[in-house]
Parts: C-alpha cells; structure tokens; sequence
C-alpha cells in the first residue's frame, strides 16, 4: 500500500455532501488484490493501530479515497 495524496486542509478542493474535508488517498501497486483491514493509519507514534482501514478488498493497481 502506498499513500498517493494526503489533504489536510481541504479549502473546497474535495467538496463531499457539501462539506471539504480532509482525505487520504491509498494506492495498491500490486498486482494483487489487497485487504484494507489489514492495515492502519495513525497521526501519533505511540498509537500505531488508532484507526483500522474498513473492511474492503483494494484491486490491483487501484486507488481508494478516504475522508
């Protein structure tokens, strides 16, 4: 998994049901398939494991915005 774009200060680039937040977009390089919930985000280094992808299958060569 790569992380192709962060936004973290959306000001109306992104607009979703009205609002800009912000997002991260996850790319899958592979030419396989990959689970998401296996994975993590974390804004603290003490606290890898604060956010677990959803439970979604990545394609190959695809990419998944998250907000």
């Amino acid at each position: 998994m790569v992380i192709n774009e962060i936004m973290s200060d959306n000001d109306d680039f992104l607009i979703v049901e009205g609002q800009s937040p912000d997002w991260i977009e996850l790319f899958n390089p592979t030419d396989s398939a990959v689970l998401l919930s296996n994975f993590y985000l974390s804004d603290n280094a003490e606290e890898l494991q604060k956010w677990q992808l959803p439970t979604k299958i990545l394609p190959a060569k695809a990419f998944q915005l998250f907000y």
